[in-house]
């Protein structure tokens, strides 16, 4: 058998055709979701990727693995799905496109082969100079020699892999950055949505940049649909695809103006913790669509489950998926919950979200001045639009708690937690009572491990260029 669990980096939910966008933007992802099964209410446990990489590895809040900050590193001592695998027969491989998700910062362990793209030589002869202030969020960084692998160098340095260990069991786990910033066309002759001539500039009308970076996404997700067409070209090819386990998903979306914020990492609005998420079990054995809530963190215990592998880690905190996608129940989780603070100087986001309502808290210890340090490259997006900023600093320093009614606003734009007291203290209880039973298990883990070394330069300039590091 064979295990691919696919992340697309920075892909929101709606911008996939088979999750409702009017453009066909993933045909050979809609094709898989069609055949198998499509879980239209999936959400990560952060809005960014190093912790959301750590809780889908780990089934754990980030509160438990403690992968939060930049400073942080995947604890040696906490169980991962990987290792489960390799000690039930399987062998072992990552493929990363993105620094965040590597052996430096501890994702390494319980891997046989762990391909660094943006490292290898292949990859790295193709570097270029990303001329970012025409396609990134990030338009306040130098311009940079980066490598960035794409969905072709995934396809490339996998499929020998695939043919070499035919037969074996195999667990794979991919990352790819095709719709990550920056914003570029990876191959001009994919591009269906937007021109690859034109160029962003950050002096022309707000709104007209906005859509030109919509339409280049878009492009970008329709490029990356298609590489995981020619994957799955290639393991029906080897006799593989049928008995093959895949699990498609991204780490977290992208804000694109709206609650006046950009990018990702920052408050958990649907548009940064909705995700996708595509499960094709072997034989296609089920099908259709589910509609309850679902989370990152059930990924692993799902596939442990249907592997009938026994659950001996303590830490795991997700539940699995079977009784949904075999429809012996309609509804699993009561609520899914996020955590986000890139820096412990920057602001801390966290969301107790349910079927009906969601609670937002913002924790924010900075002085204004130290914000406006930090935040400077925000501002210089928003060009410095006192409209704009004051809504921004409303929304992190006046509205430190919000109540949304997402069945009556699901753009989050009322916050009703004024009208609603006893709901908004009931999800505080809540997330009191996840706390304390994080803070138990997390005190397990060995102290001292989690934070990393010094980085090499290759990672380093990559997360430069992708907007991690000053």
């Amino acid at each position: 058998m064979v295990i691919i669990l696919y992340v697309l980096d920075a892909l929101r939910a709606d911008y996939l055709s088979c999750y409702g966008h009017k453009n066909k933007t993933s045909p050979n992802i809609d094709k898989i979701a069609e055949e198998n099964v499509i879980f239209k209410n999936a959400f990560s446990q952060s809005t960014w990727t190093r912790t959301s990489g750590a809780s889908i590895l780990s089934s754990t809040y980030p509160s438990v693995h403690k992968v939060i900050t930049l400073k942080d590193t995947f604890p040696s001592s906490l169980p991962s799905l990987q290792e489960e695998l390799k000690k039930n027969g399987f062998r072992t491989i990552a493929i990363s496109s993105m620094g965040n998700i590597s052996p430096d910062f501890g994702f390494g362990k319980g891997f046989d082969h762990f391909i660094e793209l943006y490292k290898e030589k292949k990859v790295m002869s193709k570097r270029k100079i990303l001329q970012t202030k025409h396609v990134s969020w990030q338009n306040y960084f130098k311009s940079e020699s980066v490598a960035i692998a794409t969905a072709e160098d995934i396809n490339k340095f996998l499929f020998p892999f695939l043919e070499k260990y035919k037969g074996e069991n195999l667990f794979v786990f991919i990352w790819s950055i095709d719709t990550h910033a920056p914003f570029f066309h990876r191959e001009p002759k994919l591009a269906k949505f937007s021109s690859p001539s034109s160029k962003i500039f950050w002096n022309n009308g707000r709104k007209k940049r906005i859509r030109r970076l919509k339409n280049i996404y878009q492009d970008m997700l329709y490029y990356n649909d298609y590489y995981l067409g020619k994957l799955r070209e290639r393991l029906e090819e080897l006799n593989l695809y049928d008995d093959s386990f895949l699990i498609i998903t991204s780490d977290h979306g992208e804000s694109f103006g709206e609650h006046y914020l950009y990018g990702h990492g920052k408050v958990p609005y649907e548009e940064e913790i909705r995700v996708p998420l595509i499960m094709k079990f072997p034989g296609s054995k089920f099908q259709g669509s589910v509609e309850g809530l679902v989370q990152h963190i059930d990924i692993y215990p799902t596939i442990l489950d249907y592997l009938k592998i026994e659950k001996d880690n303590h830490f795991i905190q997700g539940k699995s998926l079977l009784p949904l996608v075999s429809k012996k129940e309609k509804r699993l989780n009561q609520f899914v919950f996020s955590e986000t603070q890139l820096d412990k100087d920057r602001p801390k986001y966290i969301s107790l979200r349910t079927e009906n309502y969601k609670y937002i808290r913002i924790k924010c210890k900075l002085m204004l001045a130290g914000y406006i340090k930090l935040r400077m490259p925000v501002l210089r997006t928003l060009r410095r639009s006192l409209k704009n900023l004051i809504n921004y600093i409303k929304y992190l320093f006046i509205n430190d708690q919000m109540l949304f009614s997402l069945k009556n606003d699901n753009q989050e734009k009322n916050n009703i937690i004024r009208k609603e007291k006893e709901i908004a203290e009931q999800l505080k209880s809540q997330i009191r009572a996840i706390y304390k039973e994080n803070e138990r298990k997390s005190l397990s883990l060995r102290k001292g491990e989690r934070r990393r070394r010094k980085i090499d330069k290759e990672i380093e300039n990559q997360l430069k260029v992708l907007g991690y590091l000053d």
